[in-house]
C-alpha cells in the first residue's frame, strides 16, 4: 500500500456548545464587521494630502459597517449622520485655507457618534478611536 498524502477532513458545520461560553475578549460572529484602530496607520500622516487619504480610508470602513446585517434604522441613520461630518472634514481637508480646527470640531462630533453607538455595534468602538486621534491629528497637520 502506498502512503498517500491525507487530506485533513475539516467539520462542514459550526461547533455545538451546550452551556455558557465566556470568552475574555470579543467574539466575532459570522455577521459581523471587526474593526481595530491599529488598522489605520497614523502615525506617519504629516501633510494635508496624507490626512485627506486616511478620511477616504475611514469612509471606506464606515460604509463597509453601515452594510452590517441587522443594523436597525435608527443605528444606520447614526452612521449616516458621522458619515455626512467625515466626508464635510474630508472635503475641506481637500480644499484650501483650511481650519484645523473645524475639521476637528467635525471629526470630534463624528467620534461621539461612533461612541454612542458602541455598546451596540463593536466596530463603532474603534472608528471612535480612529476619529478621536484624526481630530487630534487635525490640529498638528493643519495648524502646526
Amino acid at each position: 500500500m502506498s502512503q498517500g498524502k491525507r487530506k485533513k477532513e475539516t467539520p462542514s458545520v459550526g461547533i455545538h456548545v451546550e452551556g455558557g461560553v465566556h470568552a475574555g475578549r470579543d467574539i466575532i460572529q459570522g455577521n459581523q464587521y471587526n474593526l481595530a484602530p491599529h488598522d489605520f496607520q497614523l502615525a506617519n500622516v504629516t501633510s494635508p494630502a496624507e490626512f485627506a487619504e486616511k478620511l477616504v480610508e475611514i469612509l471606506n470602513a464606515v460604509t463597509v459597517l453601515k452594510q452590517q446585517p441587522e443594523l436597525s434604522s435608527a443605528q444606520i441613520r447614526n452612521i449616516e449622520i458621522a458619515e455626512e461630518q467625515i466626508t464635510e472634514a474630508s472635503e475641506k481637508a481637500k480644499g484650501t485655507n483650511i481650519d484645523g480646527a473645524e475639521v476637528k470640531d467635525l471629526l470630534t462630533k463624528a467620534k461621539e457618534t461612533f461612541d454612542l453607538l458602541s455598546g451596540s455595534i463593536a466596530a463603532a468602538a474603534g472608528l471612535g478611536v480612529v476619529l478621536g486621534n484624526m481630530a487630534k491629528l487635525a490640529i498638528q497637520v493643519f495648524e502646526g
